[in-house]
């Protein structure tokens, strides 16, 4: 259990007896949980790609509470029509419970059957009290964040991911009084409201920071305990060193190139407390099996990351070209993320039942020899060797902000030569400083900029250096 939460538990958290270790996280959603104060109902589906389910078990906090046979969902299978299984997936329970059993909260397993078999499970939790009193984001700022309009979804969703979160808090450190917790990307909202309304321990402190300034003004208006800052696109985020115990970020990391994701481990390693953790998904080789762009499947084999698929969610929020469509196999991320951060839990499925969920550390002692800080010059190599064809017409203002880029690609150049000649120079922070002399519009426009250069790149069939494992030569 998540002990010391601020509304305690009812009774110790024990998994399901079928041991969860062994059963296949199901692709799947829940469509409702509700409880009108004599009976609970559960709706929602699941499905595998490897064999058919049968019937559902619903296990509460761990303790038999009801089965039911699956039922066709006609949308779920036109949703996914290329997935044999997806048809036969509907479930609907309506449970006569008292509310002393749900109160506060209570464990949801929907354990899926292939015959007598237990295969399958699809998690979350309830609390009654999530039903009234949470503040519900504008429908446009829920559709930015989650793809839907539908409120009880947005907050299903969210509640079903971040149990998954909390579990692997538990399992790889713990929450203790006086953590510092950072729900870094936290749109409007969708853990954070969760985290202020008792799914954390007491003595906690929560900061959300976003790249979405009216999802941040949002937070700050209707989330009260928290404190919520917006952040440019690239590092440095305004947090001192060692700021914070637990980070949490979902589904950030599924729109970040290869070469940002390098920025933001090495800005995230810079803000965690020692020992510290951060829980932070991505589209693992699960998620990128929906896909149905070609190029993500070749991308995986050649070189375990595609990263040149555009995302228009957050079109007029982020940086023309910025968001993108992201997918990296297990052997990528646990391979190259480590020369910033360790590695140190990998849970396929394990945010949401679709994408992984990777479980990061700060170690108490400094960083091993040959572990390497990769500047904002580094990561756009890629793009620098990449030039507007002669015959465009130049914009002066580009022009000049592409100087500005190679002044600064430059500078931080020098430095990384200077510490590669023995010096103690550190480049994290000297990045830090020079970034700081452009100012926040000039950092924006110079990414915009190098973003466009990138997608020209990628249209033309433009190769980067990353080599088969995705390091950085």
């Amino acid at each position: 259990m998540i002990s010391g939460s601020r509304i305690a538990w009812p009774k110790p958290f024990r998994y399901p007896r079928a041991a969860s270790h062994r059963l296949q996280r199901a692709r799947g959603y829940f469509d409702r949980t509700h409880w009108d104060g004599a009976r609970f109902s559960i709706k929602g589906w699941l499905f595998l790609l490897d064999r058919p389910l049968t019937r559902v078990e619903v296990l509460l906090d761990g303790e038999p509470a009801g089965e039911t046979d699956l039922y066709d969902r006609d949308d779920i299978a036109g949703a996914f029509t290329d997935k044999k299984w997806s048809r036969r997936s509907g479930f609907t329970l309506d449970l006569p419970i008292d509310r002393d059993r749900l109160l506060p909260w209570v464990t949801i397993d929907v354990i899926g059957y292939d015959g007598n078999e237990a295969v399958a499970i699809l998690s979350t939790i309830f609390a009654p009290y999530l039903q009234e009193f949470l503040p519900t984001p504008p429908v446009k700022l829920m559709r930015r964040v989650a793809n839907t309009e539908d409120q009880q979804h947005f907050t299903l969703a969210g509640v079903a991911h971040l149990w998954d979160f909390l579990k692997a808090i538990e399992e790889h450190r713990g929450m203790h009084e006086g953590d510092r917790i950072l729900d870094w990307g936290c749109g409007c909202g969708r853990f954070s409201r969760l985290l202020l309304n008792g799914l954390t321990h007491a003595g906690t402190s929560l900061q959300g920071c976003d790249i979405d300034e009216e999802a941040v003004e949002w937070c700050r208006e209707n989330l009260r305990g928290g404190t919520f800052t917006a952040i440019d696109t690239v590092p440095p985020m305004p947090y001192e060193d060692e700021s914070f115990d637990i980070i949490l970020g979902y589904s950030i990391f599924t729109h970040l190139t290869e070469d940002l994701q390098a920025l933001w481990l090495q800005e995230l390693e810079r803000i965690l407390a020692p020992g510290g953790i951060a829980l932070v998904s991505v589209h693992g080789e699960f998620a990128a099996s929906f896909s149905s762009d070609e190029r993500v499947a070749r991308d995986l084999r050649d070189k375990g990351v595609h990263d040149t698929s555009a995302d228009q969610a957050l079109d007029g929020v982020a940086p023309e070209g910025y968001y993108r469509s992201v997918y990296q196999t297990r052997g990528y991320t646990q391979q190259t993320w480590k020369q910033w951060i360790e590695v140190v839990g990998y849970i396929e499925r394990g945010a949401g039942n679709y994408q992984d969920l990777v479980v990061l550390r700060k170690g108490t002692s400094p960083r091993p020899q040959g572990s390497r800080s990769v500047t904002l010059e580094q990561a756009r190599e890629r793009w620098a060797s990449v030039r507007v064809p002669e015959t465009a017409a130049v914009d002066p203002a580009e022009e000049s902000l592409r100087r500005d880029a190679e002044q600064l690609q430059e500078a931080i150049a020098e430095l990384a030569r200077s510490q590669a000649e023995g010096s103690d120079v550190d480049l994290v922070a000297e990045r830090r400083r020079l970034l700081a002399d452009f100012g926040p519009e000039t950092r924006k426009a110079v990414v915009r900029l190098l973003a466009r250069l990138n997608r020209e790149a990628a249209t033309r069939g433009v190769e980067g250096p990353s080599n088969r494992n995705g390091e950085v030569p």
